[in-house]
This record gives structure tokens, C-alpha cells and sequence, in this order.
């Protein structure tokens, strides 16, 4: 190819033996995959590896034919719009350009019309349900009009780019999405102020659900509830009878509860913002009564956060849910065989306000014998609402810290999402554990052996120490920069 050789495997479709696969017990129709074979004995795939002007190309296609593209003449993919970022990067020591088209990006995910194709899987599904005419008409016109819904919601992918680039302490990317991106710009993420400092992981984003989104849902949950209803009777008429009572019975009480989502939890979250973190800053000698340390021991938190935009509509929401629960508790009890449910109703929480933060959780049995610290909690703010597993890591979440993360995406001000890493920290965290388990399993001489290992296996884990990366809306295009940081082991000296 213009001076440079290649080594070239071909394969062809007509290669495997076909004879020998089992194809019949597959088909409906006798010869109905025939077409198929046919169709698969033409394909050919070539594997071509050789060098390219320089650099080393292996490619795989149905010929040789798309070898001449690469270096020859004709545009190039640093002319496409899309390349246009790499500009912002020059003179930076790059260590990887990706690049895959919107053409192929459709190919391989998830279209609109493949959505509304399952209507044809519903429909054919339906035909061997031996339901009656009309009920299975109206699931099909229904479930028709459903996926064009979804569909309608469903963007074209563009293309996308990945730039990465090597810094002094590990590297750093910038990804550009160039799909269709929502209206608007990104505006700041309060939330990674509220994550506890320097966690272990963290999770951060702005959730685009409106009233509207949840009305829509509410109309297809009830529509599909109907369907399932007639179903139901359909196939077992004697059910019509306990069908009716639910309906009667416990449909107003859920009509009530999605009242309450409506009215009062959704617009007490719209901000949109929400967080998952895990921690491990707290620690404890004997966790369980079964198991004592000699040492304090750390152990994971895990901890959700919302931002909240009406404190008032979010504490009137909690009430609401927890007298709805309530109450569908006693009907189902009134539906059900006499005895199968207990007497039993949800209590209220313990709830202490502090400083302008309330503070609810249930008390965890003396009896069980783990740490006291260990306490589910719910924390609320004006700003902020918290579940934590305890106390202390609910009232470190509501209070405001930057985040310590030491990476250049959490610099921007604005984003969508991002996400945190510390996987050092991580390791620091179950060190005590490997260390607590090798004294435990060969006590004495060999157990200091063991840890000395285990400690220089501990150091080159921790080479990699964290990770983080903040995505964002610029100019309509989605944006993700993320960076990599590794550090390596201490010097040991001789």
C-alpha cells in the first residue's frame, strides 16, 4: 500500500459449518433462516496489521480497501468541527485522541425508531395471549402510544471526542458529546459543598424531573393498571370481586400519596440537586458486641443529599407520606383474611431541632449490640436534606465544606454532575482490616511477616491515589473533564 506492507487474514462467512448448527429447532417455518445463511456465507471480514507511514495500523473491515484512507489524500478528521477543542490543547503532551461519529454512535445505541419497533414485539406477544378482542386492542393501542412517548423523548446521538493529555502528577481528559444538549447553561453545584470535605466517593447531580414528567407517569401507571385489571379478570373472572374492593379501597389512599408527590415533594426538590457519598470518618473498638478490637476501626457511611428549595412543603410531604402509609396499612388489613396483618401503624420518628437543623431517626434495640453510634438519621435544612447512618455523618453533611478534592475539573463553577474518587483513602480505610484479620489468623512471628507484606502491598496500591471528573453545557456541546492522579511509592532506603 504506497510502500508499506501489511499482513492481511480473510475470513469469509462461508468458513463456518454451517450444517452442524442446530438452525432447525429455531425456526417456525422449515427454511425460514435459510435467507440468513445465505446472507452470512457472503460476509467477509479482513484483519489487516502493518506499518503506516510511520505508525502502526491494524485495522478490520470487509476489505483492504479503507487502508488507503488512512494518510492518503481527502479530508481528515482534524478538519471535522469536533476537533476544533484539540486546538485549546496544543503544545500540552497528549497521550490519546478518540473519535467515533454520529453514524456509528446511531448504529450502536438505542434510536427512536427502536423504540417504537417494540410495538411490533408487544403486538406479536398479544396474539398469543388468548385474550379477548377488545382488551387486547386497547393494550396495543395503548402500548403503541406509550413507546412514541418515550421515543419523542429521545435525541439522536452526535459525535464524540475524547482528548487526553499527561500532567506531572497523572493525566488529564477532556470528552465532548456533541448529541443534542438540554436548553440552558449549567449552573453551580451547591451539593459538593455538602459532602463531607474529602469523602470517599461521591456522586453529584441535577435531576431534570419536572410536575409535568410525574403527571405523565401518574396517567401511564393508571392506564397500565386498568390493562392489568381486565387481564386479571379475564383470565380469572372469580378475582372481579377483590379487584373492585382494591380499586375502592386502596386506589384513593395511592391517589392520595401521589397528591402529596405532587403538591408538596417535587416542588420542595426542585433545585434537582442530589448526592450519594461514602465516607468513613468515623470508627469504633467494638462495632458489634461480637466483635471487639484492640484499636478503633473505620468503617463505610453511606449518606444521600438533596437540595431543597421549600423546607416548609418538605416536612408538610414527610407527614403526608407517613399518615398515607399509614393508612394503607389499615385497608389492607380490612382487605385481607382476618389476622394475616397485625395491628400495627408506623410511629412517628424522634425528632430534635438544633440550631436550626432538625434531626429525626428511629432508635436501634439496646438488644442488637452494635455501636450506638451506629443511628440512622434524617437531617434537614433550609437548604439541604440529608439520610445518613449516623448522627454525626447526618450533621456533617448538612454543614457547608468545599470539597478537598486538590483536581483541576472541581475549579469550574457550573456543572451538571460530577464525580469523586479517593481511592487512597479507600485503601487507608481497609487497612486496619487486613491488618486486624493477619493478626487474627497467624498470630505471633508470622504474623508481623504478614503485615510487613501486606504494607508494601498496601504503598503500591495506593499508587493510583484519587480520581475525579465534572460535566457541563458549553456553547450546546456536553463536556466532561476529568484527571487521574498516581503518585509513587516512597523511596526505601537501603
Amino acid at each position: 500500500m504506497d510502500g508499506d506492507e501489511f499482513l492481511v487474514l480473510e475470513l469469509d462467512g462461508s468458513l463456518i459449518p454451517w450444517d452442524q448448527v442446530p438452525i432447525a429447532m429455531f425456526e417456525e417455518k422449515e427454511g425460514e433462516f435459510a435467507p440468513l445463511i445465505k446472507h452470512l456465507k457472503g460476509l467477509k471480514l479482513t484483519v489487516s496489521i502493518g506499518v503506516r507511514q510511520g505508525y502502526l495500523l491494524v485495522a478490520v473491515g470487509p476489505s483492504t480497501d479503507q487502508l488507503a484512507k488512512f494518510g492518503g489524500p481527502g479530508p481528515k478528521l482534524a478538519g471535522l468541527p469536533e476537533f476544533k477543542p484539540l486546538a485549546e490543547l496544543a503544545g500540552k503532551p497528549l497521550t490519546a485522541v478518540g473519535y467515533t461519529s454520529a453514524a456509528v454512535r446511531r448504529a450502536t445505541g438505542v434510536t427512536a425508531e427502536d423504540v417504537t419497533a417494540y410495538g411490533d414485539v408487544l403486538k406479536a406477544g398479544l396474539e398469543h395471549a388468548d385474550l379477548p378482542d377488545d382488551v387486547r386492542k386497547a393494550i396495543e393501542k395503548d402500548g403503541e402510544a406509550l413507546l412514541k412517548s418515550i421515543a419523542k423523548d429521545i435525541t439522536k446521538p452526535g459525535a464524540a471526542t475524547s482528548f487526553s493529555f499527561r500532567t506531572a502528577r497523572g493525566w488529564e481528559t477532556y470528552a465532548h458529546d456533541y448529541s443534542p444538549a438540554a436548553a440552558g447553561e449549567s449552573r453551580p453545584l451547591t451539593l459538593l459543598n455538602h459532602l463531607g470535605g474529602d469523602p470517599l466517593m461521591a456522586a453529584v447531580w441535577r435531576s431534570g424531573t419536572t410536575v409535568d414528567d410525574y403527571r405523565a407517569a401518574v396517567k401511564w401507571a393508571k392506564i397500565i393498571a386498568g390493562h392489568v385489571e381486565k387481564v386479571a379478570i379475564a383470565k380469572a373472572p372469580d378475582a372481579e370481586p377483590i379487584i373492585k374492593s382494591v380499586r375502592q379501597e386502596i386506589y384513593p389512599v395511592l391517589q392520595e400519596l401521589s397528591d402529596v408527590t405532587e403538591r408538596l415533594w417535587l416542588p420542595a426538590l426542585a433545585d434537582g440537586q442530589e448526592a450519594v457519598v461514602l465516607d468513613a470518618k468515623w470508627s469504633s473498638k467494638q462495632w458489634h458486641a461480637a466483635l471487639p478490637t484492640d484499636r478503633p476501626m473505620p468503617l463505610p457511611e453511606f449518606g444521600i443529599v438533596v437540595g431543597v428549595s421549600d423546607r416548609e412543603k418538605l416536612e408538610k410531604a414527610l407527614e403526608g407520606y407517613l399518615a398515607g402509609a399509614n393508612k394503607l396499612l389499615g385497608k389492607a388489613r380490612e382487605l385481607a383474611p382476618p389476622g394475616s396483618i397485625p395491628e400495627f401503624e408506623i410511629p412517628r420518628p424522634k425528632v430534635e431541632t438544633k440550631g436550626g437543623r432538625t434531626f429525626a431517626h428511629y432508635p436501634i434495640p439496646a438488644g442488637l449490640g452494635v455501636d450506638e453510634q451506629f443511628q440512622p438519621t434524617g437531617g434537614l435544612s433550609d437548604k439541604v436534606a440529608v439520610l445518613a447512618l449516623s448522627r454525626g455523618h447526618a450533621d456533617r453533611l448538612l454543614t457547608e465544606t468545599p470539597l478537598a478534592s486538590g483536581l483541576a475539573p472541581f475549579a469550574r463553577k457550573t456543572a451538571d454532575s460530577a464525580f469523586y474518587f479517593n481511592w487512597a483513602g479507600m485503601v487507608d480505610t481497609a487497612a486496619p482490616w487486613v491488618d486486624f484479620g493477619l493478626r487474627a489468623a497467624a498470630p505471633g512471628g508470622d504474623a508481623k511477616q504478614n503485615e510487613e507484606v501486606a504494607r508494601k502491598v498496601i504503598g503500591a496500591l495506593k499508587i493510583f491515589r484519587k480520581y475525579g471528573s465534572v460535566t457541563y453545557r458549553q456553547n450546546g456541546v456536553t463536556v466532561t473533564h476529568s484527571e487521574a492522579v498516581f503518585q509513587d511509592v516512597p523511596a526505601v532506603e537501603k
